[in-house]
């Protein structure tokens, strides 16, 4: 029943509606989508002692805090047991990436010319930024000084060189201490390192790096996790029941319960199911099961292999510019259509 069918009735025929309507309806939020996520929160820590025994002593999430703070505010488990609250590694970086792009539109720092904020530029310091995390997630404060390495190495030129931070040795990721290492002269910065940010755009980033190499927002990556297994448990999950297309809770609670099992125990979970329903298991069946299961890890085991998370890396950064520049076609078209 849509809210226009609704509002065509008499308050009469809504009061039998809803009569009839309340103990088959399956609506368990009320409220915004974004607070979704806030409220599910506070049930899971709100429950987890009385039913579990159990409570959560950190929360790691993206940058959105709207969950945290109101976890926080609950004291579920008392004002003696607050909650640490820690960053993802893989959304800290996109805020700098976030940042940054904002930076360069707002501040008029990006577009065409010698040492502007392009849009190159700013994905290759976001994952400068992830890089100096991953390789230094031991140690606080080598992990700073890589970052504040790869924002100077940025800014380099020939004439004057900042790669004193960078990581020194043959083996580096710098060219220019890779040169000093094995004695040669250092090649020019324009061939391996592109156009250095101007005077101008680094002295408006500087405050963008100043708030990211905070020591309590680094402190909370220091612990190196991401929620990649949350995102891969979704993907099974959405497998099922397809965001795109509206279902019942019910519905909703089956793809839910199938995705963990699968998750857990692979497809041999679908003939736990069909044994729990009395559904006779072939010997053909368990062969194919297991087939598509050993299918399953061989394709993640390639996924994650070096080359191809770097291949992955190159056709996410080709997909980003290929958009990058139909917004600039469309940009450019309505430019002239208006002009």
């Amino acid at each position: 029943m849509n809210k226009e069918k609704l509002e065509e009735m008499t308050p009469a025929q809504q009061l039998q509606w809803e009569q009839q309507h309340r103990p088959e309806c399956s609506t368990n939020h009320q409220g915004s989508a974004k607070s979704m996520e806030r409220d599910a929160a506070l049930e899971l820590w709100g429950r987890s002692d009385e039913r579990h025994n159990l409570r959560y002593r950190t929360m790691l999430s993206d940058g959105d805090s709207t969950a945290f703070n109101a976890v926080a505010a609950a004291q579920s488990y008392g004002p003696t047991r607050p909650i640490t609250k820690l960053e993802c590694t893989n959304h800290l970086p996109k805020r700098i990436g976030t940042a940054l792009r904002k930076a360069a539109k707002d501040g008029r720092l990006g577009g065409r010319g010698e040492g502007r904020l392009t849009k190159e530029k700013c994905q290759r310091l976001q994952n400068y930024f992830r890089s100096a995390i991953l390789n230094n997630l031991e140690d606080q404060r080598a992990m700073e000084q890589a970052i504040w390495a790869t924002f100077f190495h940025v800014t380099s030129t020939d004439e004057d060189p900042h790669h004193d931070r960078c990581t020194a040795g043959p083996a580096s990721w710098c060219f220019f201490q890779r040169a000093r290492a094995e004695g040669q002269p250092p090649p020019p910065h324009a061939e391996h390192n592109g156009t250095a940010l101007s005077r101008e755009v680094s002295h408006a980033v500087l405050p963008i790096y100043r708030r990211m190499t905070n020591p309590i927002l680094l402190k909370r990556v220091a612990h190196g996790k991401a929620q990649n297994s949350n995102e891969s448990l979704h993907n099974v999950m959405w497998g099922h029941c397809p965001k795109e297309i509206f279902v019942g809770k019910d519905r909703v609670e089956a793809a839910t319960a199938e995705a963990v099992a699968k998750f857990k125990r692979g497809n041999f979970a679908l003939a736990q199911f069909m044994d729990y329903m009395g559904l006779p298991i072939t010997d053909l069946m368990e062969a194919a099961l297991a087939k598509k299961d050993k299918v399953r890890i061989q394709k993640a085991e390639k996924a994650t292999a070096v080359a191809a998370v770097a291949a992955g890396g190159a056709r996410c950064a080709g997909r980003q510019g290929q958009l990058e520049q139909q917004e600039d076609h469309y940009s450019l078209f309505f430019i002239f259509l208006f002009s």
